[in-house]
């Protein structure tokens, strides 16, 4: 999960480790290699990490962690957090990565997430240019930041279309409701696990997301644990 701060690569990090528990396949490494914000390990605990926050050992820690996923065939989901360094120290090293991964039988995954703010570009900007360029790779617009026609500057820009062009995809991140959002958070529950003991509406509303989550990520599925 590659994109600024606040723009949901933890929200939907969650979900999609979520929906991998349920579906019970092979075993999910959920990490967080931002060397500050480590928010994903409030709602998880299986979360790893790297001992310190010293970037030298957040980026030995990804180096590891995807050497080690190579070796063994397990699947990772990385929160890179924002304004994320350790990928691109990491590329400055392995410019090839993901075609080294390729080559190891794991097939890397790029997501970026993204809001109506033309600057959330940047970090897609980063990765392509330093030759991060996964087959798979998708462009995740998250609705809670703006509406469709506030997405059009972003989705018209260069670089967003020279990322399709090459065969990116472009999905839409439902929004969740800020409140229900928060009363999730604030019990650290899962969504999935959600009933009505938030509220009939909350729990409605969450459900109601989750189906529409299920639904905007299908084409891509496959690409998920």
């Amino acid at each position: 999960m590659i994109g600024r701060g606040r723009v949901g690569k933890t929200t939907l990090l969650r979900w999609a480790a979520e929906t991998a528990d349920a579906r019970g396949g092979g075993p999910v490494v959920c990490a967080a290699a931002d060397p500050l914000n480590r928010s994903l390990r409030v709602y998880r605990n299986d979360v790893a990490e790297p001992r310190t926050s010293d970037p030298a050992d957040v980026v030995n820690f990804l180096q590891e962690l995807l050497g080690q996923a190579m070796e063994d065939k397990f699947s990772v989901l990385v929160d890179l957090g924002g304004g994320d360094t350790s990928l691109h120290r990491l590329l400055a090293i392995m410019p090839d990565l993901a075609d080294v991964m390729e080559e190891a039988g794991v097939a890397p995954v790029a997501i970026h997430v993204i809001g109506s703010d033309p600057h959330d570009l940047v970090p897609l900007a980063s990765m392509e240019a330093a030759g991060f360029r996964p087959r798979a790779t998708a462009i995740v617009c998250n609705k809670i930041t703006g509406t469709a026609d506030q997405f059009e500057p972003v989705l018209r820009h260069s670089v967003v279309k020279a990322a399709l062009d090459r065969g990116a995809v472009q999905l839409w991140m439902p929004a969740l409701f800020p409140d229900y959002a928060r009363m999730v958070d604030a019990r650290r529950l899962q969504f999935t696990a959600v009933g009505n003991d938030l509220g009939p509406f909350a729990g409605a509303g969450v459900r109601g997301w989750l189906k529409a989550m299920a639904t905007e990520f299908g084409p891509i599925a496959t690409w998920l644990p």
